[in-house]
């Protein structure tokens, strides 16, 4: 059987982020066209602990729902969430851990709603002796735990971690967790990340995951609505062909994203300039040029504040030769190398500065 999965949608009343709604829609949309009956909700359904989830259930309600079943696993966000918040009869609040099996065919699921008092191996542990390695899949929500880990910015800390060793004693055959909000696939584990991005800085394209209960194989499907975020910036320098040089720089980044054409207007680009031009005005409308059909937030317009006035040819032209031989050298990877970008701005303050 097959069974859409996210996680993360930090819900809200429509009113104030409409967006949310609008991405759950799509990721409905398309389970109906593909005869897909039932979504997993792998935690943070909510954006805060909240009585009134009447949005929401009017979207499970709406007729060309009643045929999705919603299985709803409380984050770190709604941990309080229960079956009594909903009347619904399509909505099922799995706020204990449980072994669900959609059909005879199917392996196990495990439902592991997040707790703030235990690891997901703490949690796990009383339900070891029924799992068949490698025969069981596990869905929770959590942090997973290597040495190197990919944080949430918006939540420091810890949270329900699963582990390697967690891993390798009870392998499950695919663990799809929801809490980080960035798509990452590791293995056999699997962060469908947040639909939606909530702000700026959760940028890129989003998606939902398509589980087969059956052999545990995930598929990958982008969602079709919703912003679009890219949190960019760039250096610019006053060459004598300063607003050439600016163009393919746009250009550049612009390939990086990937879009398709009917994407790019979903696309909100908040674009951060610093350096030196010769002209402010001109390099604003340059850059609006270069992006014309996206949308700039905060309010239509590149931030320049770090950008200065300078028409010192010699030195932009020396700039630039560091930039070339940045862009061309074998460079650093690790936690405390400087990127390419930092190392170069760095070098335009040393060459600028009197």
């Amino acid at each position: 059987m097959l069974m859409a999965v996210t996680a993360d949608l930090h819900l809200t009343p429509r009113r104030e982020h409409p967006e949310r709604f609008i991405v759950l829609e799509d990721i409905l949309s398309q389970m109906r066209e593909t005869g897909l009956s039932e979504l997993i909700i792998a935690g943070d359904i909510f954006d805060q602990e909240i009585r009134n989830v009447s949005d929401f259930e009017a979207v499970c309600r709406d007729p060309l729902n009643r045929s999705i079943r919603f299985h709803l696993l409380p984050g770190n966000h709604d941990a309080g969430l229960t079956q009594k918040a909903f009347a619904a009869e399509n909505v099922t609040v799995h706020s204990a851990p449980e072994i669900y099996k959609p059909d005879p065919a199917s392996l196990p699921v495990c439902f592991m709603p997040y707790r703030n008092d235990q690891t997901m191996g703490e949690a796990l542990s009383p339900h070891a002796a029924g799992f068949v390695p490698g025969a069981w899949i596990l869905v929770g929500h959590g942090d997973w735990m290597e040495g190197m880990r990919e944080p949430n910015p918006l939540e420091p800390g810890v949270y329900m971690p699963f582990t390697r060793v967690d891993l390798e004693t009870l392998k499950p055959v695919r663990v799809i967790l929801g809490h980080v909000h960035k798509p990452l696939d590791l293995g056999c584990l699997h962060y469908p990340g947040s639909p939606c991005g909530l702000d700026v800085t959760e940028t890129g394209r989003r998606r939902f995951l398509v589980l087969d209960t059956e052999s545990g194989f995930v598929q990958f499907r982008p969602v079709n609505a919703g912003p679009l975020f890219f949190d960019e910036s760039i250096v610019v320098l006053p060459l004598e062909d300063e607003s050439a040089t600016l163009g393919r720089i746009l250009e550049s980044m612009i390939r990086g994203w990937g879009l398709r054409d009917s994407e790019k207007e979903r696309a909100q680009v908040r674009l951060r300039a610093s350096g030196y031009t010769t002209d402010k005005r001109r390099l604003a409308d340059s850059i609006r040029n270069g992006l014309e059909g996206f949308h700039l937030i905060p309010d239509g317009e590149a931030d320049l504040t770090e950008v200065s006035v300078s028409e010192d040819v010699e030195r932009a032209q020396l700039a630039e030769r560091v930039r070339r031989q940045i862009e061309n050298m074998d460079w650093p990877v690790g936690p405390d190398a400087p990127g390419r970008e930092a190392a170069f701005l760095q070098a335009v303050r040393t060459i600028y500065e009197p």
